[in-house]
């Protein structure tokens, strides 16, 4: 309380109250402090550096609606270093696949080829693309971060999964790593089958049918589950690859000085 009463009087105490905040990693808050500043003391030298601030953290709270309105407001007020203000209007855009990135990424084209290479390379890789990704670094300079790239996790095939399991029930799921699927799989296809194949034998025609319909369900149904099974591995292994690699892509140089 004592800080919050101080930083109605100063500029200073609320600056330092929302970086404070900010390395705390409490960006909601972090972002409504800076936003403060900006409200309070527009005409401060460090006015544009608490806008820009509070973008980027509702941007990381999640608030990606606020975000991009705080960004959006930055350039109508024509703040030093507009354009980096649009870069990360593009960079909120493609993370949440929201139209308009495309369109931000051309105009910036000239203005931050480097920057505007990364978000292609970061583009590339969430279409399971590392091959151009890293073609597009290459281009921008960005050497380290191609080789990088090399460590793009592969991950299970599906449609190798999905044909291992019309071969034998459950081997799909045995290749990414699953048995307690395979496990299944393997008893509900292979048990039906036999039940089937008993009551062939039995002369018992329609119990076989109907297992032997049942059996085929399951064998397929496995296939399907293998494949569907295999893409949600791959992709578990690639989003926390590129997790790890986000904040390589997604630079934040937005220190006070950068406003200067």
């Amino acid at each position: 309380m004592v800080i919050f009463l101080l930083a109605q009087l100063e500029p200073g105490p609320v600056l330092d109250f929302a970086e404070t905040l900010e390395r705390e990693g409490d960006s909601r808050q972090a972002a409504a402090e800076f936003y403060r500043f900006w409200t309070y003391w527009p005409s401060d030298s460090l006015a544009p550096y608490a806008l820009f601030r509070a973008g980027i953290n509702y941007a990381r709270a999640g608030e990606f609606p606020i975000a991009l309105r705080v960004f959006s407001e930055y350039t109508e007020e024509g703040l030093p270093r507009s354009e980096y203000a649009l870069l990360e209007m593009a960079r909120i855009r493609l993370l949440t696949r929201e139209p308009g990135a495309d369109t931000l990424i051309s105009t910036l084209d000239s203005i931050l080829p480097t920057e505007t290479s990364l978000m292609r390379a970061w583009a590339a890789l969430t279409q399971d693309d590392p091959s151009s990704a890293r073609a597009i670094l290459l281009r921008a300079g960005e050497d380290s971060l191609a080789q990088l790239l090399e460590g793009f996790p592969e991950g299970p095939t599906p449609l190798l999964a999905g044909c291992l399991s019309v071969l034998v029930p459950g081997a799909g799921q045995v290749y990414y790593a699953h048995p307690s699927d395979a496990f299944m799989a393997f008893i509900f296809s292979v048990g039906m089958a036999g039940i089937s194949y008993y009551y062939f034998k039995a002369e018992r025609q329609t119990p076989a049918l109907i297992t032997g319909g049942l059996a085929g369900f399951f064998w397929l149904g496995g296939a399907y589950g293998a494949y569907v099974g295999a893409r949600a591995r791959r992709h578990e292994k690639r989003e926390g690859y590129l997790l790890e690699i986000r904040p390589l892509i997604f630079k934040d140089p937005y220190n006070r000085d950068f406003f200067r």
